[in-house]
């Protein structure tokens, strides 16, 4: 595959060579951590995570704690998609590390492999991987589809696939590369699901029901207001469905939404952190852990009852 020159900003790279880990090429070890009783030295149960090229201490982890790098991490993904059936010859690469080197991520698009949605919009194939050294994130990996009109990642269906798994645990890649392949599959088969939703259309008040019941959903922790709303269900954020229900307008180009519109308001919410709702987001937070948090959202909707009420046709616009 012929390389192109990169395009650099602090942190971050676009390129299009998979096996290129420049971002990720940094020196890190784990080194035993001791404590001094009358003047002997004695073991912990703990192990510091070093970057030994600046010598900066990443994390502090127990015995149990297994370093993976993020070189090694996203190679494992290299040999799998090699073997898996994917156009290469037209790929984009963002690589992004975070935090000294504790978090880093790859995302990348098969350009090669697009269907076009509902005549307006199209989706291609994308592969979103992340890691940390620090335990903020497990190593984590979703195949799924971006939307080229608002550069909208995180599809999750049928035909996409979610994976997580600790430090602390192994790493099957048979399980990965079958996998990579029953998504591809479903990708070039079954997207008709997606052209279902951009169909369905649903009323403004089933939007609002559909984000108040998953997405703005109440976890108890959080510090924004609640409304208590019988109709809905549960307690939500207003403010969050106040964001989601404006991006479901823009959306949309018709007086009535579809499903499309709804999951395309949800997806740029994930996406897009901090643009409209910077206030919501505490500074000390970090924007990339709060997109990582609203994606696992935007999957647990495309999962939820409510949601699967609409698709599958159970709820109707009256």
């Amino acid at each position: 595959m012929e390389r192109h020159a990169h395009y650099r900003k602090k942190n971050n790279m676009l390129h299009n060579n998979m096996h290129d880990m420049e971002a990720f090429s940094f020196p890190v070890e784990m080194q035993e951590l001791t404590h001094k009783i009358n003047g002997e030295t004695h073991p912990t149960n703990y192990k510091a995570i070093v970057r030994t090229d600046s010598n900066h201490l990443l994390h502090v982890a127990g015995d149990k704690y297994k370093l993976v790098s993020h070189d090694k991490v996203f190679g494992v993904y290299n040999d799998l998609i090699a073997k898996s059936g994917l156009k290469l010859d037209n790929v984009e690469i963002n690589d992004e590390v975070f935090d000294n080197g504790r978090k880093a991520s790859r995302v990348i698009t098969f350009k090669d492999h697009e269907v076009n949605v509902n005549g307006s919009d199209s989706l291609a194939l994308q592969l979103q991987l992340k890691n940390s050294l620090d335990s903020t994130w497990v190593a984590w990996s979703v195949f799924g589809a971006i939307r080229f009109l608002c550069m909208n990642g995180c599809v999750f269906g049928d035909w996409s696939f979610q994976s997580k798994r600790k430090h602390t645990g192994g790493f099957n890649p048979l399980a990965e590369s079958r996998k990579i392949g029953n998504a591809l599959d479903g990708f070039n088969t079954n997207f008709e699901q997606v052209q279902k939703w951009a169909n369905t259309m649903v009323s403004w008040e089933d939007v609002k029901k559909i984000y108040s019941e998953t997405i703005a959903k109440s976890n108890r922790s959080t510090t924004q207001r609640l409304i208590k709303d019988k109709s809905y269900g549960s307690d939500f954020s207003e403010s969050v469905v106040d964001v989601l229900m404006r991006q479901c307008e823009r959306d949309a180009t018709s007086k009535k939404p579809s499903l499309w519109n709804v999951y395309n308001g949800a997806t740029y919410w994930s996406t897009h952190a901090g643009r409209e709702d910077a206030g919501t987001i505490r500074a000390t937070a970090g924007l990339h852990n709060v997109q990582h948090t609203r994606q696992q959202k935007v999957s647990a909707m495309l999962n939820s009852d409510v949601w699967l009420l609409y698709t599958n046709g159970l709820k109707t616009v009256n």
